[in-house]
């Protein structure tokens, strides 16, 4: 079935507003960013890769990692923030508040991840500007057509993933493990932080098929020069798969919850 856009739009404006009352954690959450940025600048200045080439497009180490930063960002915004939204909902009653309205789960799925890709995007951008005004990350080569489109294909890509980690909260209730597991592991072996040439053969050959791997290859070429056409693809090929099959699920959760007695029926 498919979702209604003025239920989304509703939900979405519900997040909005729930995180407008807590301007102090939004801006706490902006300063951490900026000082995970900051670290790695300094890391940068201090040691130097044994093989510069490994970086490419990347001119330096923290241009290599701001790239990452970026997406890490967006993925946080798609994946744990949406499972702790989905926890807390649950806690509070909201959760059964909204389901008790004509609200489907691939609408509640969707809605409620709207506004923290929104949030994660917004972030990434003043990220970006910092670093450039402050930390000299070199943009001269940036494309933003294609900063962009990567980012724009980031979100769905990973909200399959994370409104699948939601689905797991909803029967496993204390879930925060998995989702910080999960994460670290797609993290690791994405090339994210460090060249994935640095890893076993078998290590590579599987980050390849992730979709970290290539969100963070294509972002990097569009900040840099490269070329991220290929990336792009494999982002929306991934969202194409990995998201439908997630708001399945989610729905599935939402069916057996309910018959579990997690959260009642409408």
């Amino acid at each position: 079935m498919t979702p209604h856009g003025h239920v989304l739009v509703a939900l979405t404006r519900r997040e909005a507003a729930i995180a407008r009352s807590y301007p102090l954690a939004r801006v706490l959450a902006l300063v951490f960013g900026v000082l995970n940025l900051t670290l790695y600048f300094f890391i940068s200045q201090t040691l130097s890769p044994s093989g510069p080439e490994q970086l490419a497009p990347a001119p330096s180490y923290f241009a290599y990692a701001a790239a990452g930063v970026a997406i890490a960002t967006v993925v946080q915004a798609a994946t744990a923030t949406l499972a702790r939204r989905v926890r807390e909902e649950q806690l509070t009653g909201g959760l059964e508040a909204l389901l008790v309205q004509p609200v489907t789960g691939l609408e509640l799925a969707l809605g409620l991840a709207g506004f923290p890709f929104f949030l994660g995007f917004a972030r990434v951008l003043v990220y970006l500007a910092v670093a450039a005004l402050l930390l000299a990350l070199p943009l001269e080569d940036a494309d933003p057509a294609g900063v962009a489109t990567v980012l724009v294909l980031t979100a769905p890509a990973f909200a399959g993933i994370g409104i699948a980690l939601a689905a797991a909260v909803l029967l496993v209730k204390r879930a925060e493990a998995l989702v910080s597991l999960a994460m670290f592991a797609l993290f690791f072996a994405s090339g994210a932080y460090f060249p994935t040439s640095e890893l076993p053969e078998w290590m590579q050959r599987l980050a390849q098929l992730t979709p970290t791997f290539h969100a963070c290859q294509g972002m990097r070429a569009a900040l840099y020069g490269g070329s991220w056409t290929d990336d792009a693809l494999a982002l929306a090929a991934c969202a194409a798969v990995a998201l439908p099959l997630a708001c399945l699920l989610f729905t599935a959760a939402v069916g057996r919850a309910r018959l579990l007695g997690s959260v009642l029926e409408p």
